[in-house]
């Protein structure tokens, strides 16, 4: 059954995904907090979140999926507001809980509460991963605060974050919107794997700062290692010509 409704959810079938909780009730299985969680996921990524509203609402054991599910749908279907208040009413919170709250403040250019957010998730003892300062740090690259991307880069630091791909890539991007270059390209050169979007990143680093002979030497290397360039970074090449 939970792969039947994982697979509507998938989909983003909803008669499909009607028919399997119409299964689960006529078959007394409502009350299985897999079943019940798997139902709340369902409809919200079928765009139905009343419909998944009233499955939490009458779920007789609320765990901490549930009001993940829940508040990870109301992020989907944009409703970061209600989000947020069942975010503050939760009995307990784990890290995908603070990570899908700080995930969707940036994703609605909320930055200022995104980074208090983070430090009050910082503040409660509760340690951040890779998923957390991604978040983060396009929070305090928005901003161009530098104080606070410096902070964000010691905090991975302090919690023994391994920067893979991903997160150097935005670490990158951080520290160039903040206007220190220097420290975007020790970033980018300590960086074992790169893909199009690292390149881009180190390249727009180098045309912001003016550098435009160092962006076409990243643009050539780039090529050199077999790495396809998109759009986005012809424009950074180009601009710094």
């Amino acid at each position: 059954m939970l792969s039947a409704i994982a697979a509507s959810a998938e989909l983003g079938n909803f008669c499909f995904g009607k028919q399997c909780h119409a299964h689960v009730l006529r078959n007394g299985l409502e009350s299985w907090d897999n079943i019940g969680n798997a139902i709340i996921d369902m409809y919200t990524k079928c765009g139905k979140q009343e419909w998944a509203c009233k499955v939490f609402d009458r779920m007789p054991n609320k765990t901490i999926v549930s009001w993940n599910s829940l508040i990870a749908g109301y992020v989907r279907n944009g409703d970061v507001e209600s989000a947020q208040s069942m975010f503050y009413e939760m009995p307990e919170r784990n890290l995908v809980s603070w990570n899908t709250m700080i995930r969707a403040l940036v994703q609605e250019s909320c930055f200022n509460d995104a980074i208090e957010l983070f430090r009050r998730m910082h503040n409660e003892g509760v340690r951040a991963d890779r998923v957390t300062m991604m978040s983060v740090a396009s929070a305090c690259g928005y901003l161009g605060a530098l104080d606070l991307a410096k902070w964000t880069y010691t905090c991975i630091g302090k919690y023994s974050i391994q920067c893979d791909m991903r997160l150097s890539t935005a670490l990158v991007d951080m520290f160039a919107r903040c206007g220190d270059t220097q420290s975007a390209m020790e970033v980018f050169d300590t960086m074992k794997e790169r893909d199009v979007s690292s390149w881009t990143a180190a390249i727009g680093a180098m045309a912001m700062e003016g550098n435009g002979e160092r962006a076409v030497e990243l643009f050539h290397e780039m090529l050199r290692q077999g790495v396809k360039p998109d759009e986005v970074v012809f424009r950074g090449s180009t601009y710094s010509m």
